[in-house]
């Protein structure tokens, strides 16, 4: 009863949000829900930082307070996270940028600004130069400067600019496939899909694709060709549970007669095509052949063969 009078005063208030209450309500829910999420990653990031707000010197000559230090640190730790990771996008939301005292690898810098030219910027984590004032970063695939970390202090600011731009460190380096390919190139395949899951793609095909023989351009578009039509880069998970009629349309060969009732076999022992063993001899599909009930909807439909779980380019196929 409870739940009847619930339903009809939530259909009540729809019916008279004329003026979409219920709607900025979403929205603001949905805007709390990412601030609540970027502030625990906010927190997560500057807490686990080598790096620390404020100096402590015998001689103190620093005479600004830590100012935005927990924000500057915040900044630096997302940049140096992606560089790591070899991302090569990261949008910035609302960021204000800011400045603060910090300790960088026990070298103090009085003033170390983050600056953002302009709102909701996208920046390459990879594009980081050194400049006079500090370090640049450029816009995805350009070259216009959109972030900068800058040692507002003049003494010895080469030295300080120098331990920022190593405590960023760089690219983790990859193996180094016989014919890689990029995130870029991925993204410009794959417009739909984001640029950092086509870095992801990118750095686990270059990481097995000698393993696995796709070392060549035919067989790289051949692949790329394959996997996107199955998941355009974004559902990588195996489906394992399929039906009994797709399960024979895919997997419906004299070689894995161990799925039909009536016959017998060790599913992960075969001769090319043939079983190394079926009770009674299987030598043809019909179409009135039964999927056992083991076999429908079931993971067990993957035991065979062992190669299929250890196969990183675990793409669904359906």
């Amino acid at each position: 009863m409870q739940a009847k009078v619930n339903l009809y005063q939530l259909k009540l208030a729809e019916c008279l949000d004329d003026s979409n209450i219920l709607q900025e309500t979403q929205e603001y829910a949905e805007s709390a829900t990412e601030l609540l999420n970027n502030y625990t990653d906010f927190e997560t990031l500057v807490r686990n930082s080598q790096l620390k707000c404020g100096c402590t010197s015998i001689i103190d000559d620093y005479t600004t307070p830590d100012g935005n230090c927990q924000s500057v640190i915040y900044y630096i730790e997302l940049l140096k996270r992606d560089i790591t990771q070899n991302k090569s996008s990261h949008k910035f939301k609302n960021s204000v940028g800011a400045t603060g005292q910090l300790s960088v690898n026990n070298i103090c810098i009085d003033r170390l600004q983050v600056k953002f030219m302009g709102d909701n910027i996208e920046v390459d984590p990879q594009s980081k130069q050194k400049a006079s004032t500090g370090i640049d970063f450029s816009v995805p695939n350009s070259s216009n400067i959109v972030l900068s970390i800058n040692v507002l202090d003049e003494e010895k600011k080469l030295e300080k600019i120098d331990s920022v731009w190593k405590y960023l460190g760089g690219k983790v380096p990859e193996h180094q496939a016989t014919f890689p390919i990029t995130g870029a190139q991925l993204h410009e395949i794959f417009s739909g899909t984001s640029q950092e899951r086509c870095d992801e793609v990118a750095s686990i095909i270059n990481k097995y694709s000698d393993e696995y023989g796709i070392d060549n351009a035919e067989k790289m578009s051949h692949f790329i060709g394959q996997i996107g039509a199955e998941s355009n880069l974004n559902n990588l998970k195996e489906e394992y549970r399929y039906k009994k009629d797709r399960i024979k349309e895919v997997f419906g060969k004299v070689k894995y007669c161990d799925l039909f009732v009536g016959y017998e076999s060790d599913l992960d022992e075969c001769n090319g095509e043939k079983p190394a063993s079926c009770i009674p001899q299987l030598t043809e599909i019909t179409s009135n052949m039964v999927i056992k009930d083991k076999y429908k909807g079931s993971i067990k439909t993957f035991h065979f063969p062992q190669k299929i779980s250890t196969n990183p380019f675990n793409f669904r196929s359906s």
